[in-house]
């Protein structure tokens, strides 16, 4: 998380957003506070202590929706390794079309909220994912 903005540093999700998202489903919420713009170093440093302090709280593992970066796959296993964890994806190489069909099937809510116009309309955002989003979305 950026420290000065509370939003996640890639997608810029909310912290706020986040830490209901975590109690709502039950889960324990450890977010990885960082400055504006740390280092690979001091983010290396900081994620070994945060992973280091979980795995004193007894987690064993850690789970990520990584479906395709396979070079960020390995920077996760590599340093859960360090901090004598291990990972789960459980998302890993699915078809982006099928994941999005079991999220609605299973009743998943969620708006589009941001779009780069370089690949889509800006009428896309604020549209519910829905089967109707999923036609004007995937190519058949």
């Amino acid at each position: 998380m950026n420290a000065h903005y509370e939003r996640g540093s890639v997608h810029r999700v909310r912290l706020a957003l986040l830490e209901a998202q975590a109690g709502h489903i039950g889960l324990p919420f450890a977010p990885l506070r960082l400055a504006e713009m740390p280092s690979m170093a001091e983010y290396d440093a900081a994620l070994l202590a945060n992973l280091g302090s979980l795995r004193a709280q007894g987690v064993t593992t850690a789970v990520y929706g990584d479906i395709f970066l396979k070079d960020l796959r390995a920077y996760r296993e590599q340093q859960l390794a360090r901090a004598g964890l291990r990972g789960e994806f459980p998302l890993w190489q699915r078809a982006s079309g099928e994941l999005l069909h079991e999220c609605i099937a299973r009743g998943f809510r969620a708006v589009i909220v941001c779009v780069n116009d370089r690949y889509l309309d800006a009428s896309f955002c604020g549209r519910l994912l829905d089967a109707e989003l999923l036609r004007d979305l995937l190519p058949a």
